[in-house]
């Protein structure tokens, strides 16, 4: 019972927060046009942590096409891993109002397993590393040529999004 009271404070305590600092994870794209205007949208890692559904790991889920704000023209350039400040709206969505200063880094969980306390040294168990959080850069030449369809299936340029070291996401 006290877990479910966790998770209700946590989402209350979440869903009152205006602003927030993310990082770029995707280069800005058009998302709507109707003519007259242009709202352009990324992809945000704010650091929000879940879990997998298939393997119940702990891993960062992004936010997926968070438009920008259209009075600041100079966030439509703004370059992947660029730091970023997030507004909630009035609906309740968050849309991109400007560079910060801060950004959500990745960390590395290490499980330790303590058997029970006994004279002399301890003995402990250190299980597998786990790097959590997302990462983003240009995928380099070795690894182009190690993806299906060699060089001509992914464009030079292109970069990868990785959780770890592990590629989830390629965009162009």
């Amino acid at each position: 019972m006290s877990g479910l009271l966790t998770y209700l404070s946590q989402a209350v305590v979440d869903g009152s927060v205006r602003e927030i600092d993310g990082k770029v994870l995707s280069r800005p794209a058009l998302l709507v046009s109707d003519g007259v205007g242009a709202t352009y949208a990324c992809d945000v890692d704010i650091g929000q942590v879940g879990r997998n559904a298939v393997t119940a790991e702990e891993e960062a889920v992004p936010l997926r096409n968070v438009p920008i704000s259209t009075g600041v023209r100079e966030l439509t350039y703004a370059d992947v891993g660029s730091a970023v400040r997030l507004r909630r709206s009035d609906s309740g969505r968050f849309e991109i109002v400007g560079f910060s200063r801060r950004a959500p880094g990745n960390y590395t969980r290490v499980p330790v397993t303590v058997p029970e306390p006994a004279i002399g040294p301890v003995q402990y168990d250190i299980g597998a590393v786990v790097e959590i959080g997302l990462s983003t850069r240009v995928i380099p030449y070795d690894e182009l040529q190690d993806l299906p369809g060699g060089y001509g299936a992914v464009p030079y340029g292109a970069y990868g999004i990785y959780r770890g070291s592990i590629l989830i996401e390629i965009k162009a």
